[in-house]
C-alpha cells in the first residue's frame, strides 16, 4: 500500500487521461447511436446501451474491463457495422495501451522505489562529505590570504609610493607613473574605505606637481541592473520562418518604423496576454463547462426544445471563444512558430471542427447524414486540457512516443494472427452452425435428438451460424481478437469439466512452496510444536472463534443484567484461550512465530 500511495502522484495524470479517453468514446457513441437504440428497441431497452450520457459512460467502463462482446453485438443490431471500429478503439486504446499502461507504471514503482530509496540516502551522505570539502577549501584559502597575500600588497604599495615621490619633478614621470601602474594591487572594498590613493599628473609641466587626492569610495552596494520591460520579456517570435522573411525583406524597408513599432507593441501585449496564469485558467474552465454540455446532449434534449437552444447557444459561445484564443496565440506566437508543437496542431485541428459544425449550422445542413459527423467531432474538445498541465502532457507524450513500437508488434500480431485464421478457416470453416429454437434462438436441447441440419429443418426449427465463427479471414481474425480480449474465450473451445479443470489448474499454479517451520530441540517445544501444528488443534481453534462470533452476535438491546454477566464470563474464558493458543505457539516457534503474518495479527 506504501508503494501505490507513493506512486500515486505519477498514477494521478494517467488517471486524468484515462477519464477523458471514457469521457470522449461515452459522448461519440451517445451521438453516433443513441438515437439508433430508441428506433430500435423504444421502451425495452437494454440495460447496457448509449442512451444516455450515464449508460454511455458505464459501457465504455465495461468494455475498458473486458466484457465488450456481448454490448457490441447488441449495439451491431440496431445501429449496424459502425460499431465494429467504435469498439475496438474503444478497446485498444482504452484497455490495451491506457490501462497496461498504468500497470506497467504501478509495477514499475514496485521495483525502483526501493532503489531510489538507497540512491536518495547515498546522496545525501555525499553532499554532507561534499559540504566538509568545500568549508576546508574555503578555510585554507581565507587563512593563506589574510597571512601571505595581504602582506604583499602592502609591501608593494609602499615601493609604489616611494617610487612616485622621487620622480616628480623628471619629465619621465608620466612613463613612470604609468610602469608603476603595473604593480598596483586590486584594492578591495574595505581597502577603498580605510586609505586613500595619491597619484601625481605629469604630462602638463605647468602643472606639474600638483596632488589630486581621491576621495574614498564605498563599493558595498552595486545597485544592480534595472530589469528589463514586459515589452522585452515578451518579445514575440518572426510571424513566419527564415525563409519568407529572407525573400520578403524588402517589405520590411516600405513600412514606416512607427508603424513596425506599433505592431511588435501590440503583439508584445497579446504575447503578455496569452502567458498569464489568469488566460489560462479561463481556458481550461471553458473547456470544463464545454465539455459538460456536450455530456449533458443525450436523446431526451431532442424532445426539449428550448434546453437544445440553451445548449446551441452556449456551444456556438465556446467555439467564438476557442476560435479567439487560436487567433490571439498565432498573433502572439507566430504563424510558424505555433505550429512548431503537435498540442497546438491538436488545437487547431479542433477548433476547425467546431468552426466547421457552426457554419453547417448556420446554412442549415447540420442534421444531413454526411454532416453528422463534425458534431460528432465535438468531443474531441476535451482533449484541449490535456496541453495545460505540464503531468498529463508527459504521459501523452509517453503514449505517443510508444506508438511506433506497438505499431511493429501489432504488425507481428497480425501475422501471427493470420496464420491461426488460416488455419481456423480450414478446420472450423462452417462447422460453428447450431440449431435453435424459431422464436427465443436458443439452442435446442439435447431431448430433441437434433444432430445435423437436415434434422433441424426436419423439427421446424432454425439452423443458423454462430456469430464468431471461421467461415472466412476476416471472421477468423475477430475470432482471435474475442479470444485475446479473454471475455468468453473459454466458451469457444472447452466444455463446462474442461473449464472447472483449467480454473483448478490456474488456482494451483498461483500457489507457492513454504518452507517447513524448525521443530524446537528441548522437549517442551516439540511437544507444544507438535501440537500446535496439528490438525485437530487448528479445528479445535476454529471451533471456539466460531463460538465466540455466536457469543458476540447474542448481544442485543436492552438486555438484561444477568445475561450481560454471563457474556463477559465467556468472553473472559475464550480471551483466556485464544492467549493460551499465542503463548504455546510462541514456546514452540520462538522468534519464528512472527515470521507469518496471520499470527502477528492474532
Amino acid at each position: 500500500m506504501s508503494i501505490i500511495g507513493k506512486s500515486i502522484g505519477a498514477l494521478g495524470n494517467l488517471t486524468v487521461v484515462l477519464i477523458i479517453i471514457i469521457f470522449i468514446f461515452a459522448v461519440v457513441g451517445m451521438q453516433l447511436f443513441g438515437q439508433k437504440y430508441e428506433e430500435k428497441f423504444g421502451k425495452d431497452m437494454p440495460r447496457w446501451n448509449f442512451f444516455d450520457f450515464f449508460h454511455a459512460f458505464m459501457i465504455v467502463f465495461r468494455v475498458l474491463c473486458g466484457e465488450w462482446i456481448e454490448s457490441m453485438w447488441v449495439c451491431l443490431e440496431c445501429a449496424g457495422w459502425p460499431c465494429i471500429p467504435f469498439f475496438l478503439l474503444t478497446f485498444i486504446i482504452g484497455n490495451l495501451v491506457i490501462l497496461n499502461l498504468f500497470l506497467a507504471l504501478l509495477l514499475a514503482s514496485f521495483g525502483s522505489n526501493v532503489l531510489i530509496e538507497k540512491e536518495e540516502e547515498e546522496n545525501k551522505i555525499a553532499e554532507a562529505i561534499g559540504r566538509i570539502q568545500r568549508f576546508c577549501r574555503f578555510l585554507r584559502q581565507y587563512i593563506t590570504y589574510h597571512l601571505f597575500c595581504q602582506y604583499k600588497q602592502r609591501r608593494k604599495q609602499t615601493l609604489i609610493e616611494h617610487s612616485a615621490d622621487d620622480t616628480v619633478a623628471d619629465d619621465q614621470s608620466l612613463s613612470v607613473a604609468r610602469d608603476a601602474v603595473s604593480y598596483l594591487p586590486v584594492p578591495t572594498s574595505s581597502q577603498f574605505e580605510q586609505s586613500t590613493a595619491s597619484v601625481y599628473i605629469a604630462s602638463d609641466p605647468l602643472t606639474a606637481g600638483e596632488k589630486i587626492e581621491m576621495q574614498p569610495m564605498n563599493t558595498d552596494f552595486i545597485p544592480p541592473p534595472p530589469p528589463p520591460s514586459w515589452e522585452v520579456v515578451h518579445l514575440p517570435p518572426d510571424c513566419f520562418s527564415n525563409t519568407i522573411t529572407k525573400y520578403f525583406a524588402c517589405c520590411a524597408k516600405c513600412i514606416p518604423q512607427r508603424v513596425q513599432k506599433r505592431w511588435t507593441y501590440l503583439r508584445s501585449a497579446a504575447h503578455w496576454v496569452v502567458e498569464h496564469r489568469y488566460f489560462e485558467w479561463v481556458i481550461i474552465i471553458s473547456i470544463l463547462a464545454s465539455s459538460t454540455t456536450l455530456a449533458l446532449e443525450d436523446i431526451h434534449t431532442r424532445k426539449q426544445p428550448t434546453f437544445t437552444e440553451v445548449l446551441d447557444v452556449f456551444d456556438k459561445i465556446f467555439t467564438i471563444v476557442f476560435t479567439m484564443e487560436l487567433v490571439l496565440k498565432w498573433f502572439a506566437y507566430g504563424i510558424t512558430n505555433y505550429f512548431t508543437s503537435g498540442w497546438n496542431w491538436l488545437d487547431f485541428v479542433i477548433v476547425v471542427v467546431s468552426v466547421l459544425g457552426a457554419a453547417l449550422d448556420l446554412f442549415g445542413v447540420a442534421d444531413i447524414p454526411a454532416f453528422k459527423s463534425m458534431r460528432t467531432l465535438r468531443a474531441l474538445r476535451p482533449l484541449k486540457a490535456l496541453s495545460r498541465f505540464e503531468g498529463i502532457r508527459v504521459v501523452v507524450n509517453a503514449l505517443f512516443g510508444a506508438i511506433p513500437a506497438i505499431f511493429n508488434v501489432l504488425l507481428v500480431c497480425l501475422v501471427f494472427w493470420l496464420i491461426f485464421s488460416i488455419m481456423g478457416v480450414q478446420l472450423f470453416g462452417g462447422r460453428f452452425y447450431k440449431c435453435v429454437y424459431v422464436d427465443t434462438h436458443d439452442r435446442v436441447t439435447l431431448s430433441e435428438n437434433v444432430t445435423n441440419r437436415n434434422d433441424c429443418l426436419r423439427k421446424n426449427f432454425t439452423w443458423e451460424n454462430s456469430r464468431v465463427n471461421y467461415d472466412n479471414v476476416l471472421s477468423g481474425y475477430l475470432a482471435l481478437f474475442q479470444v485475446l480480449g479473454a471475455d468468453g474465450s473459454l466458451e469457444m473451445f472447452m466444455t463446462e469439466d474442461q473449464k472447472k479443470y483449467y480454473n483448478a489448474m490456474k488456482k494451483m499454479g498461483t500457489k507457492k512452496p513454504t518452507k517447513a517451520l524448525p521443530r524446537p530441540r528441548f522437549a517442551l517445544g516439540r511437544f507444544l510444536f507438535d501440537v500446535t501444528t496439528s490438525q485437530k488443534f487448528d479445528v479445535l481453534i476454529m471451533i471456539c472463534i466460531f463460538l465466540n462470533m455466536l457469543c458476540m452476535c447474542l448481544e442485543h438491546y436492552n438486555q438484561s443484567e444477568h445475561f450481560d454477566r454471563v457474556l463477559g464470563y465467556i468472553n473472559h474464558f475464550f480471551v483466556a484461550v485464544f492467549t493460551i493458543e499465542c503463548v504455546m505457539k510462541l514456546v514452540a516457534l520462538n522468534f519464528k512465530y512472527f515470521t507469518i503474518p496471520w499470527n502477528v495479527f492474532d
